[in-house]
């Protein structure tokens, strides 16, 4: 009889222990993952003020953190993609006029809209490019 109720003590000891652990790690993980936002809030506050806005792609491993400037003529846009593994900007880029997504879990589409569009300058469409933020690849489009 003793045997069986030392034998229920340890083993209840033992779950409780293996759950508090486990509760443990999973704060652990919420906590970490609260400073990767932090930091890329930081790193845009420090670059554009209080004025932008801060996208996850897809598997929320990078962050498209993009800052409109709007004036009476034009949207200026500056952006820049961070990656929360590496901890570090991959990406940076400023357009006069234009806009940027994600299309994709790993990418993104920088549109550049043409300033004054000529009819003789049949290259003087929307030109931009896809990056591949896992490979880090540009690909251009005209």
């Amino acid at each position: 009889m003793k045997a069986s109720i030392i034998s229920i003590f340890f083993l209840q000891f033992f779950v409780s222990s293996c759950v508090s652990s486990n509760c443990t790690r999973n704060l652990q993980n919420v906590e970490n993952g609260n400073q990767h936002d932090n930091s890329v809030k930081e790193l845009a506050v420090e670059k554009y003020g209080e004025s932008f806005d801060l996208l996850e792609n897809e598997t929320s491993e990078f962050y498209l953190v993009i800052s409109r400037n709007k004036s009476a003529t034009e949207t200026s846009v500056k952006f820049f993609v961070y990656d929360q593994g590496k901890h570090a900007v991959i990406l940076e880029d400023f357009i006069p006029l234009g806009s940027v997504k994600w299309t994709g879990s790993y990418h993104i589409n920088v549109q550049k809209f043409p300033g004054t569009v000529r009819i003789d300058n049949p290259n003087s469409g929307n030109a931009g490019y896809l990056f591949n933020v896992k490979t880090k690849q540009e690909i251009k489009i005209n």
